[in-house]
């Protein structure tokens, strides 16, 4: 209630000066946003594709952000921020970040280190090792509020991503649906 107040201020007077309150916040959300969205991408392309559950659920959240705050400011839409972080704003453009990083996860090491299990139904590593291991960057490191907001919330989602970690399965195939959407999905197939 307290934030509201402020972010519906436009002018405010501060040492003789105008400014416009709500106009440098919309920038600067938008510019956070953006940055949220690079930090999270950047966080899959140096894992392997079994991290797409976490990502779906991380860009989740930051939708779920966008969504509240878009009520009191003029942001711009999480789509069209998705879509600039993904580099998949030409109307011929089929191939986006994402789904470039998800087909050279595929070949590199999906396909090749990766076999199935009948038991549970789950694409599970190899005990084989790779001839050539694969090369990531670093994990790259942010503040808290770029995962899930407090250093709590962060371990409790942590918890939950490693439940999905180490194999690959139906939730793992329903986010790289979700995530690539009707554009790049048939690019990937």
């Amino acid at each position: 209630m307290w934030f509201i107040s402020l972010l519906k201020m436009t002018r405010v007077k501060l040492l003789g000066r105008t400014i416009n309150l709500r106009s440098l916040i919309v920038e600067r959300m938008n510019k956070v946003f953006r940055e949220n969205l690079e930090f999270l991408f950047d966080r899959f392309e140096s894992q392997d594709l079994c991290s797409i559950v976490e990502l779906e659920k991380l860009v989740d959240i930051l939708k779920h952000s966008h969504e509240l705050l878009s009520k009191d400011l003029s942001i711009d839409s999480f789509s069209l921020m998705l879509n600039e972080m993904q580099e998949n704003i030409s109307l011929v453009s089929f191939s986006s970040r994402l789904a470039s990083q998800s087909w050279s996860e595929m070949q590199n090491d999906f396909l090749p280190n990766f076999i199935l299990c009948n038991t549970t139904q789950r694409f599970i590593r190899s005990s084989k090792v790779p001839l050539a291991p694969v090369q990531k960057p670093s994990v790259p490191h942010a503040k808290p509020n770029f995962y899930c907001g407090t250093q709590d919330l962060n371990f409790a989602h942590q918890s939950f991503a490693r439940l999905h970690g180490g194999f690959f399965g139906i939730p793992h195939m329903i986010s790289v649906v979700k995530l690539l959407g009707s554009r790049s999905l048939p690019w990937l197939i």
